[in-house]
């Protein structure tokens, strides 16, 4: 292969099944996007953990257009998952997809198609070597909040969701509603109408309370 650009595709290494299909260009005279392992998507990074990956050039092409356009080709030969092929792709091939994000369809689609039994760790469980690898990657995290306060616009954020309506306690009374339930102090003889109320006489925080009562922590005061 001479020309500029190729096609190549992954199979898995025990069935054989094609898995992906991909575009590349000769960088240094060698087809290093075929080999390249990282940055790869989720689905794609399963399907290697659980079955091995074996890659193969295709053809090459002078032209990206005519790289692009054989790309598509192979892409609806094989179908992608969310259609009921075989394919891991995320896109239908060809340049028209960089940089645009799915559809809420596509998403929709996407889930569909890797949800549940059609998992490829559906099942599985990870070895404690792989759970190890992700706990010392989470640690090292950018992302992680490990001894980290979350910022006021997060919190703010947040509390927006549990603001009048949105709140899942909404509109619920009674029993609906645990913390509007009777709590009774048997050994005193008392009885507090909510956990509100309890937790004001008591001088402690209400949901340090609700705890108590629900056995999250030692009920200390015997409430009921």
């Amino acid at each position: 292969m001479t020309n500029r650009f190729f096609i190549y595709q992954h199979k898995t290494a025990d069935t054989g099944t094609v898995f992906y299909i991909g575009k590349g260009t000769l960088k240094n005279g060698g087809f290093e996007r075929a080999y390249v392992t990282k940055k790869r998507s989720k689905f794609w990074q399963s399907i290697v953990e659980n079955h091995g990956l074996v890659v193969e050039v295709l053809e090459s092409f002078d032209t990206e257009a005519a790289a692009f356009d054989r790309e598509r080709q192979l892409i609806a030969q094989h179908g992608r998952r969310t259609d009921g092929g075989t394919l891991c792709n995320l896109t239908a091939g060809g340049e028209g997809h960089l940089g645009l994000s799915a559809s809420k369809e596509t998403r929709a689609k996407l889930s569909s198609a890797f949800s549940g039994e059609k998992h490829p760790n559906w099942g599985k469980r990870l070895s404690e070597e792989t759970c190890r690898k992700k706990s010392e990657t989470m640690k090292s995290s950018p992302h992680s909040l490990k001894g980290k306060k979350l910022p006021d616009w997060w919190k703010q954020r947040i509390a927006a969701t549990k603001v009048g309506k949105l709140n899942p306690m909404h509109g619920k009374h009674g029993a609906e509603h645990p913390q509007s339930r009777a709590i009774v102090n048997a050994g005193y003889g008392l009885v507090f109408e909510s956990v509100t109320e309890a937790a004001e006489f008591y001088g402690m925080k209400m949901k340090t309370l609700y705890n108590q009562l629900t056995g999250h922590r030692p009920n200390k005061l015997n409430l009921e």
